[in-house]
């Protein structure tokens, strides 16, 4: 019997930016070993999303409950199951194997930070996506209670979830704190940078007049109404011509770009695949974890609020960071920043060399031993 490494997503675009297929790999380069590997999805990709990303991923197959992970594992000399989120689904899964004693030495589930995580705050709003996130992980905990009746069990005795390995971010005593006042504990962990340091870069270059907008899933997740960001974005336009800045667009891995596409119809959209940014003037968004290399490069982030949620740590307190939630205060902070000092200052800071970043793939080869 062979090793395997078992990943376990929401839905197929989770893989388009959580490094499943490259951790994966350079595991098993790093052990010099071949073992099965397994990259699973609890929400029903449909046809268009298969056909899309099939090139990008062709191997990611939909598991309706927890008994083909259960399958693999006493099946597999050992087997690593890798989350990286704390949904509904992922800690159901954990807390359900928690209670397989008799498989305890047979697994280990390895948890990865993949944000700056803020309690969300959604609205008593209805779309497509969240109908069918909730179908799925409804239809999932309901299968698997179904398959395995002694789980329910377990759930009402001990709502705790225990994880073997914890890849968090820094700092470690914040991060810690806040898994535990979820109910979720880590037996071991090691502190990360956050992803986005080592998968992205800033160009070593001079500003240019461009905004860059860090879109987010906040209409997507119910978390605003679509009438608050047409309102944004609409007023995000008018600054930038006002004060004669291109604007582009990021989209958020899980966007809907029809949506997009409605506020920001013949706006340059950057890539999927972009992987070094340029130097913006500004950057904006709401609460994006991307935020952060943006600011540790010196460039200045606006963070303008559409919801009630709070900033994550290390966002709002950063020297480079400004908050609003009005176009007449995003206005005054554009000329803040655009005025001739605060250039000087930023064509100052410009040729600086990125800061070399600890990330995962430094420690991984430390933690899984097959």
């Amino acid at each position: 019997m062979k090793e395997s490494l078992i990943w376990i997503a929401p839905e197929i675009k989770c893989f388009k930016y959580n490094d499943a297929e490259k951790l994966f790999k350079a595991i098993s380069l790093e052990k010099k070993k071949y073992v099965n590997k397994f990259y699973f999805v609890y929400i029903n990709p449909n046809f268009k999303e298969l056909i899309k990303l099939n090139n990008f991923f062709s191997n990611i197959k939909f598991i309706e409950n927890l008994s083909h992970i259960i399958s693999i594992i006493e099946n597999s000399k050992f087997t690593y199951i890798f989350i990286d989120g704390f949904r509904f689904v992922d800690l159901i899964i954990v807390r359900c194997l928690n209670s397989k004693k008799n498989l305890k030495n047979k697994f280990k589930i390895v948890y990865i930070q993949h944000g700056r995580y803020t309690k969300l705050k959604r609205k008593i709003t209805i779309s497509n996506h969240y109908i069918k996130k909730s179908f799925f992980y409804l239809s999932f905990f309901i299968r698997t209670i179904f398959y395995h009746p002694k789980f329910i069990r377990n759930l009402l005795k001990d709502e705790n979830a225990y994880i073997d390995i914890g890849f968090i971010y820094n700092p470690k005593e914040y991060w810690l704190r806040y898994h535990s006042n979820l109910k979720i504990f880590f037996k071991d962990y090691q502190e990360i940078n956050d992803k986005d340091f080592y998968k992205f870069r800033i160009k070593n270059e001079f500003p240019k007049d461009k905004i860059l907008y860090l879109s987010q899933t906040l209409v997507e997740d119910t978390r605003c109404k679509f009438i608050q960001q047409l309102n944004f974005s609409d007023n995000l336009k008018l600054l930038a011509s006002k004060f004669k800045l291109d604007l582009e667009i990021k989209p958020h891995p899980r966007s809907d770009i029809n949506l997009l596409n409605k506020q920001f119809k013949n706006y340059y959209f950057l890539d999927d695949n972009l992987k070094e940014f340029e130097k913006y003037r500004i950057v904006i968004t709401h609460n994006s974890s991307l935020a952060i290399l943006f600011l540790e490069n010196n460039i200045p982030v606006i963070f303008y609020k559409l919801t009630n949620e709070r900033l994550p740590l290390g966002l709002d307190t950063h020297p480079f960071s400004y908050q609003a939630d009005c176009k007449e205060k995003t206005s005054e902070i554009f000329k803040k920043i655009l005025n001739k000092e605060m250039n000087n200052k930023l064509d100052d800071l410009i040729i600086q060399g990125q800061k070399e970043y600890k990330s995962i793939f430094n420690y991984i080869h430390l933690f899984i031993k097959i």
